[in-house]
């Protein structure tokens, strides 16, 4: 919802409910007749967001891994509820993209394609397809580039191999 500026502070005022509701009753008495956006700003963060509080979303960010407690569609909604609080990684489609990925089960990530310049959406979409791949044991085929080499991986069953083949001439078995 896009606001113009004048009304920013009475649309925000209006939204506020329960414990900040009663904050701003409590403190627009100190300021003068007319509050600043920038003003309300500001002591809204200052109360409400503790730069404990910011540290506390910061690592919980930098520490979110899927592991097995996770879908990627629950880590995606996680990621998203913690960039809500953390702007300057919101604000960065790239970072968001990569961290995202980094955050994926191995399992996932090495069924899915990740390449340069992939936004957020692109990278959760690949998750969820290959998490549905990988859960469901269906045979796929997917297609990965890294540095100029192209590999085919062959997707059997989980109890299966898998088949790498880099430029035709490489190939070697690995277990999953």
């Amino acid at each position: 919802m896009q606001v113009v500026p004048d009304r920013k502070l009475m649309v925000a005022t209006r939204l506020l409910e329960g414990l900040a509701s009663t904050w701003w009753e409590g403190i627009k008495g100190k300021f003068d007749r007319v509050v600043a956006w920038d003003n309300f700003e500001q002591s809204f963060y200052e109360h409400f967001y503790t730069s404990f509080e910011v540290n506390r979303k910061r690592r919980e960010y930098t520490n979110l891994k899927q592991a097995n407690e996770f879908t990627v569609k629950q880590l995606e909604q996680r990621f998203r509820h913690l960039t809500r609080f953390l702007s300057e990684y919101a604000v960065n489609e790239d970072r968001m993209a990569n961290h995202f990925w980094n955050a994926l089960n191995f399992e996932v990530r090495e069924r899915a394609t990740y390449q340069f310049n992939m936004t957020f959406s692109q990278v959760v979409a690949q998750g969820l397809q290959r998490e549905e791949l990988w859960g469901k044991g269906k045979q796929g085929v997917l297609r990965k580039h890294k540095k100029g080499i192209r590999w085919s991986i062959i997707l059997h069953d989980e109890r299966e191999s898998m088949t790498f083949k880099a430029r035709g001439t490489l190939t070697s078995q690995l277990r999953v």
